[in-house]
């Protein structure tokens, strides 16, 4: 039986000896991922809004939110990769699309790698400079002399 078996597998033996082979390189030669693949995550802080969404629907607990300044709405976001399992429920849940997929595949280290995504000093400024102006407007508001009702016209 074995005999019979080694007999049928002459002929595919023969025609894949003379084929090209199915592997690369690796090292040297890299494939590239396809489309919608996951790879290492990256999160774009000056987007975040800092709804926890991520936070929250991570399985594994990967990822933390927190505020970057106390008087400004504006996250830093710790990713913690060595305890990602890849499944993109934190990408799935963002609103606001903060949250992204790269095709990067190489994340190997002899070390676990925590991830800290900033928001930028840029974005902590024009937040700082938006919620000036908002409260300039809304004490502007507050001062300005309200209009005085019109007087009901005495019935003739």
């Amino acid at each position: 039986m074995a005999k019979l078996r080694a007999v049928a597998m002459l002929p595919e033996l023969i025609r894949n000896f003379f084929r090209k082979p199915n592997t690369v390189k690796y090292p040297f030669e890299h494939l590239t991922p396809p489309p919608d693949y996951r790879g290492k995550m990256v999160w774009d802080a000056d987007k975040c809004i800092g709804c926890q969404a991520c936070v929250r629907d991570c399985p594994t607990n990967a990822v933390d939110v927190i505020k970057a300044e106390p008087d400004v709405k504006k996250f830093n976001t710790t990713y913690r990769m060595y305890t990602c399992i890849f499944c993109g429920q934190c990408v799935d849940s963002c609103p606001v699309d903060c949250v992204s997929w790269t095709s990067s595949f190489e994340l190997s280290s002899d070390k676990p790698q925590t991830i800290q995504y900033n928001a930028s000093p840029e974005a902590i400024a024009l937040a700082r400079k938006q919620a000036a102006d908002k409260a300039a407007a809304a004490a502007q508001a507050a001062s300005a002399p309200k209009p005085e009702p019109p007087a009901d016209k005495p019935a003739a």
